[in-house]
Protein backbone atom coordinates (compact mmCIF):
# COMPACT_ATOMS: atom_id res chain seq x y z
CA UNK A 1 0.00 0.00 0.00
CA UNK A 2 1.41 3.40 -1.03
CA UNK A 3 1.25 6.21 1.44
CA UNK A 4 0.25 9.71 0.36
CA UNK A 5 3.60 11.06 1.56
CA UNK A 6 5.43 8.58 -0.69
CA UNK A 7 3.48 9.74 -3.74
CA UNK A 8 4.03 13.41 -2.91
CA UNK A 9 7.71 12.77 -2.34
CA UNK A 10 8.12 11.01 -5.69
CA UNK A 11 6.16 13.75 -7.45
CA UNK A 12 8.32 16.43 -5.87
CA UNK A 13 11.49 14.60 -6.88
CA UNK A 14 10.24 14.36 -10.44
CA UNK A 15 9.28 18.03 -10.42
CA UNK A 16 12.70 19.10 -9.14
CA UNK A 17 14.41 16.90 -11.73
CA UNK A 18 12.28 18.41 -14.51
CA UNK A 19 13.07 21.92 -13.31
CA UNK A 20 16.79 21.18 -13.01
CA UNK A 21 16.84 19.69 -16.49
CA UNK A 22 15.03 22.71 -17.97
CA UNK A 23 17.48 25.15 -16.35
CA UNK A 24 20.56 23.27 -17.54
CA UNK A 25 19.06 22.76 -21.01
CA UNK A 26 18.41 26.52 -21.29
CA UNK A 27 22.01 27.30 -20.36
CA UNK A 28 23.30 24.75 -22.89
CA UNK A 29 20.99 26.16 -25.59
CA UNK A 30 22.20 29.70 -24.84
CA UNK A 31 25.85 28.54 -24.94
CA UNK A 32 25.32 26.87 -28.31
CA UNK A 33 23.57 29.98 -29.61
CA UNK A 34 26.67 32.01 -28.77
CA UNK A 35 28.98 29.35 -30.22
CA UNK A 36 27.03 29.58 -33.46
CA UNK A 37 27.64 33.31 -33.74
CA UNK A 38 24.73 34.62 -31.70
CA UNK A 39 25.12 38.09 -30.26
CA UNK A 40 26.03 38.52 -26.62
CA UNK A 41 23.56 40.74 -24.78
CA UNK A 42 23.21 41.95 -21.19
CA UNK A 43 22.55 38.61 -19.45
CA UNK A 44 23.51 36.28 -22.27
CA UNK A 45 27.27 36.23 -22.43
CA UNK A 46 29.96 33.59 -22.31
CA UNK A 47 31.12 35.05 -18.97
CA UNK A 48 27.64 34.75 -17.43
CA UNK A 49 27.18 31.21 -18.71
CA UNK A 50 30.69 30.18 -17.68
CA UNK A 51 29.89 31.38 -14.16
CA UNK A 52 26.71 29.28 -14.20
CA UNK A 53 28.46 26.14 -15.42
CA UNK A 54 31.31 26.51 -12.92
CA UNK A 55 29.20 27.31 -9.85
CA UNK A 56 25.40 27.04 -9.99
CA UNK A 57 25.20 24.09 -12.37
CA UNK A 58 26.34 21.65 -9.65
CA UNK A 59 23.14 22.37 -7.71
CA UNK A 60 21.04 21.27 -10.68
CA UNK A 61 23.29 18.46 -11.94
CA UNK A 62 22.76 16.51 -8.72
CA UNK A 63 19.22 15.82 -10.00
CA UNK A 64 20.53 14.65 -13.39
CA UNK A 65 22.54 11.68 -14.61
CA UNK A 66 25.72 13.70 -15.09
CA UNK A 67 28.01 16.06 -13.24
CA UNK A 68 28.52 19.79 -13.55
CA UNK A 69 32.16 19.10 -14.46
CA UNK A 70 31.11 16.87 -17.35
CA UNK A 71 28.66 19.47 -18.63
CA UNK A 72 31.26 22.24 -18.34
CA UNK A 73 33.86 20.17 -20.19
CA UNK A 74 31.40 19.57 -23.06
CA UNK A 75 30.61 23.28 -23.25
CA UNK A 76 34.32 24.19 -23.38
CA UNK A 77 34.87 21.57 -26.10
CA UNK A 78 31.99 22.98 -28.16
CA UNK A 79 33.33 26.51 -27.86
CA UNK A 80 36.79 25.36 -28.91
CA UNK A 81 35.34 23.54 -31.93
CA UNK A 82 33.52 26.75 -32.86
CA UNK A 83 36.88 28.51 -32.86
CA UNK A 84 35.94 30.94 -30.08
Amino acid sequence: MTKTNDITSKGQKSGWKDLALAIVEKAVTDWRYLCNGGEEVKHLTFDELEHFFKTDCATYAMFLDTTADDIWQKMKDERMLAGL
